[in-house]
């Protein structure tokens, strides 16, 4: 783990989990995810499309104002018809859980050395990825709240483990930090 950069993500990860946790039982809630990754596609789609229009009078390439209309349609799309995506978003989620589990097995066993960790950090990284493979085959159109519950619980589980990992491979900068400290008051 790299330090503030993975810290700053397992809070946002945390954030997101305890968020899908407090609303899980809104059916609605993956379509507004959906429409909120719409918005995040047509928002810098437009002003892409509008550079684009502006350096093409200038005798710029029509590469950024392709970009920015395909953006926008699709932006628009997943704004006005959500439902269509939602099932493409519990694979998306799903992936997710797999590939932190993977990420995170990997670095307890191979990329946190010459620290040895024990066992029970693999206990949530082998649980994201049995998460990940029940949404996998979980039907979204009768579980939805279930997709949106595992999901939230997961992620926040995958904040906790990523803090616990970061704590036991750093414990040279809490000595190092307080070496410091004493230093500098002598």
């Amino acid at each position: 783990m790299s330090g503030k950069t993975d810290l700053f993500t397992s809070i946002i990860v945390a954030a997101v989990g305890i968020v899908m946790i407090c609303l899980y039982q809104r059916i609605e809630l993956l379509s507004w995810i959906v429409m909120l990754i719409g918005a995040m596609f047509a928002i810098p789609g437009i002003f892409s499309l509008i550079l684009g229009m502006r350096s093409k009078e200038k005798g710029g390439s029509t590469t950024q104002t392709l970009t920015g209309i395909g953006a926008t349609a699709l932006g628009a799309i997943m704004i006005l018809m959500p439902e269509s995506f939602t099932s493409i978003l519990v694979f998306i989620f799903a992936g997710l859980l797999i590939v932190g589990g993977i990420y995170h097995i990997v670095f307890v066993a191979y990329l946190s050395r010459p620290f040895v960790l024990p066992a029970y950090y693999y206990v949530i990284p082998v649980l994201m990825i049995i998460a990940g493979i029940v949404l996998l085959t979980t039907s979204v159109r009768t579980l939805n709240h279930v997709v949106v519950l595992v999901t939230g619980i997961s992620f926040v589980a995958w904040s906790i483990s990523t803090l616990m990992e970061w704590i036991a491979t750093h414990p040279s900068r809490t000595s190092d930090d307080t070496s410091e400290s004493k230093q500098i008051s002598e």
